[in-house]
């Protein structure tokens, strides 16, 4: 029987072969590591691993009945609070690295440094009091505010200028008074727990990457060593964002000049610039958050406090976080994908092309000659050799410009000049357009310190154009502004508005002739011409909507023609009223006593009014309180007879010199006011006489043009109550 005899086998070869796969193996796993890792990344691709870090801190405060507040604290030791976290302001802006293809980011924990987590009782209970009386005050001012406005629309309607925008402004008092209405029930809830609430420390964080302005959500998941994770909601990066690893952030050369980059936080007060180049230390101070950068380009860490977190340090958070074979995992996957996505594809499959972002923008922080702070972007990436160079960065982008003096900018910046932002300073809060000096130019907004608020056009810091001003002491004051003060009301005369005449033995009598007389043909008259300097939206021709007629003046003088206009008027239907003209050289009750036997006032007519047109040295000589004092006696008896309170007539300028030594005048009586220029008087107005030179379709020469200081509705609202006005 043969045997067949098999090789023994031979234990060392295979000893040696395995050897060989397992060196080899490992060889391979360490050059992909290596090609991972260290894999040449340009500088551009660095700097835009840059991203912006914003956290909007909160305290949410829960009590019983699944009652909660919001609390942000701002600058000021006092919160802000809302029902709604949307509604708090206070955010912290920090720059970080993407340094992670699952989406994480790497940035400082300064972020909540300066914050608690929870609130000490007798802390919050504080702060429950005094934001109880602050609301509490701010309703009261609302109140009036809204008081203004309520007055300001009985008087105007959607044809003036601005008449939209106070009444939005309106609204957003309004909505603003309910909401802090909700907040002091709330807070009265709070206040009367047996057991104290808890507020602890809430954040919302978004990550934008550079050259990019979209933003996406971000959790936080790791706070260590002064580090702080992030991960993004889909645990992607952004769109905008390289794919960057930890380990090309670069290496620390310690006779590499180094520069900290970053994106426009807000500081507390305890922290401090640092630098490590001593060369560029007056232009470059570090800024908390930043992210270090050599002269290379190369990130190198971030700095925090008064030092900087390396790269290693970081890879190391970063490693625990991904655990380290995963870490490396993913960005050998990452580069795969980029190796087939930029492959040449196969023929008729469509080709993915990248476009590279060419100026990206870096976040920096620097001094000015000046000694301004500016902390933000800058532009364009030659920044980095200008700095070397000891040239100041143009500002592009976002960011915050704090001055010697305190004040701060805060906006965007286009060529190195800021087109829109927020300025805050002594005087408040303005919040619109910018010109190259800084100054307010354009369209913005002003919140006063002293509760003022303005919105419209500014020229050089100054309010110029329209705009409207609202206080809770005095009235709104909307319409044209001119180096700082209000100028008046301008209105677009249209077809919309109510007109009316006044007449006297001047439109019978041209020019004080007695011959020839004049007659007036009642059948045609049409408004055709305003007079001069009038904004007119379309034709001139608008009826005549109502009369006045003068009776009497002093205690002899009587109007020969006002009976037969009077009757006339009243025959057309016209609305007519009787005015008497005032005199100094008899009493008010002997002039009232005259008006009345002369004049007719029936309960359909309008009330009657007395024209007050005194000299300055009739006053002088008469004197005023002697004048206020038979006008009164004048208003008392024909009011009294009448059954009408009546108008007083005046001058513009007679209500700013005289008036304000009459208060009950000015509150009690409504005003008809003679201001020919083109702004309307800005008093307690009922009817304007526009022009003496106005031009009246059946009426020969010039005449008396006025506008009713309201809306059609308004005007019947007055005809039909003979006078009263419905409020």
């Amino acid at each position: 029987m043969s045997r067949l005899l098999m090789p023994a086998p031979n234990f060392k070869n295979m000893k040696r072969l395995s050897k060989r796969i397992y060196y080899g193996f490992t060889a391979a796993l360490l050059l992909a590591v290596l090609l991972c890792t260290y894999l040449p990344v340009n500088t551009a691709k660095r700097h835009s691993a840059i991203c912006r870090v914003k956290a909007q801190l909160y305290y949410v405060v829960n009590a019983e009945h699944n009652d909660s507040i919001c609390l942000a604290f701002t600058d000021s030791p006092q919160p802000q609070v809302a029902i709604d976290a949307q509604q708090t302001t206070d955010s912290t802006d920090l720059s970080g690295v993407f340094v992670s293809h699952a989406g994480h980011v790497a940035t400082t924990d300064s972020l909540f440094r300066h914050l608690p987590d929870t609130l000490p009782t007798n802390h919050l209970q504080r702060l429950l009091v005094t934001t109880d009386s602050l609301l509490q005050k701010q309703m009261n001012k609302h109140r009036r505010m809204l008081a203004q406005i309520t007055d300001y629309a009985k008087r105007h309607s959607v044809i003036d200028d601005g008449y939209n925008e106070v009444m939005a402004c309106g609204d957003s008092l309004r909505r603003q008074m309910q909401r802090n209405e909700r907040l002091l029930q709330v807070i009265h809830r709070m206040q009367q727990l047996k057991q104290s609430p808890t507020a602890v420390l809430k954040a919302r964080l978004t990550v934008t990457p550079s050259g990019s302005r979209h933003a996406v959500e971000a959790r936080k998941v790791m706070r260590k060593d002064g580090m702080l994770v992030l991960q993004t909601h889909d645990e992607q990066l952004p769109d905008g964002a390289s794919r960057f690893s930890v380990y090309r952030l670069g290496t620390y050369h310690f006779k590499a000049r180094m520069l900290a980059f970053n994106d426009f936080g807000k500081r507390t007060a305890t922290d401090s610039a640092h630098v490590i180049d001593t060369h560029l230390a007056p232009a470059f101070p570090a800024a908390e958050g930043g992210a270090w950068v050599n002269s290379s380009g190369q990130l190198c860490g971030l700095h925090s406090g008064h030092g900087r977190i390396s790269s290693w340090r970081v890879a190391q958070c970063m490693a625990e976080v991904h655990r380290w074979p995963l870490w490396w995992w993913v960005n050998a996957k990452a580069l795969w994908r980029k190796w087939q996505t930029n492959a040449p594809q196969k023929q008729g499959a469509a080709h993915v092309a990248r476009k590279k972002t060419a100026n990206t923008q870096l976040c920096a922080r620097f001094f000015s000659a000046d000694s301004t702070l500016y902390e933000g972007s800058v532009c364009p990436l030659s920044v980095m050799s200008k700095a070397h160079s000891r040239q100041q960065p143009q500002r592009h982008g976002y960011g915050k410009l704090v001055c010697a003096d305190g004040t701060v900018y805060d906006g965007l910046w286009q060529s190195d000049t800021l087109t829109y932002g927020t300025r805050t300073d002594s005087l408040g809060v303005y919040c619109g357009q910018f010109n190259a000096s800084l100054q307010a130019h354009g369209t913005g907004r002003m919140y006063y310190s002293n509760g003022e608020f303005y919105a419209g056009t500014w020229k050089a810091n100054k309010r110029s154009g329209h705009g409207f001003s609202l206080s809770a002491k005095r009235a709104v004051y909307c319409g044209v502004w001119g180096n700082d003060r209000f100028r008046g009301e301008q209105l677009i005369f249209t077809s919309d508005r109510i007109y009316g005449i006044d007449i006297s033995r001047y439109q019978h009598e041209i020019n004080g002739r007695r011959r020839p007389v004049y007659p007036i043909h009642w059948n045609k008259l049409r408004i055709r011409h305003l007079g001069a300097d009038r904004r007119v939206q379309g034709k001139v021709d608008y009826p005549v909507s109502f009369v006045y007629i003068k009776s009497t003046e002093g205690r002899t003088y009587l109007n020969k023609y006002y009976a037969a206009d009077l009757r006339q008027a009243r025959r057309r239907g016209i609305p007519v009223g009787t005015y008497h003209f005032f005199s100094l050289t008899s009493s008010g009750a002997l002039q009232a006593r005259h008006f009345l036997r002369k004049s007719s006032v029936l309960p359909t007519d309008l009330p009657p009014v007395l024209d007050i047109e005194p000299t300055e040295r009739q006053i002088k000589r008469f004197g005023e309180a002697n004048m206020f004092r038979e006008v009164r006696a004048w208003l008392r008896i024909v009011e009294k007879q009448c059954g009408k309170r009546p108008v007083l007539y005046i001058s513009q300028q007679f209500f700013l010199d005289h008036l304000k030594n009459a208060p009950d005048l000015v509150r009690n009586y409504e005003f008809w006011i003679a201001r020919y220029g083109q702004y309307m008087p800005y008093v307690r107005l009922l009817h304007w006489q526009l022009t003496p030179y106005g031009r009246v379709e059946g009426i020969r020469g010039d005449v008396d043009v006025n506008v009713f200081n309201g809306t059609p509705e308004q005007f019947r609202q007055y005809i039909a109550s003979h006078g009263k006005r419905k409020e």
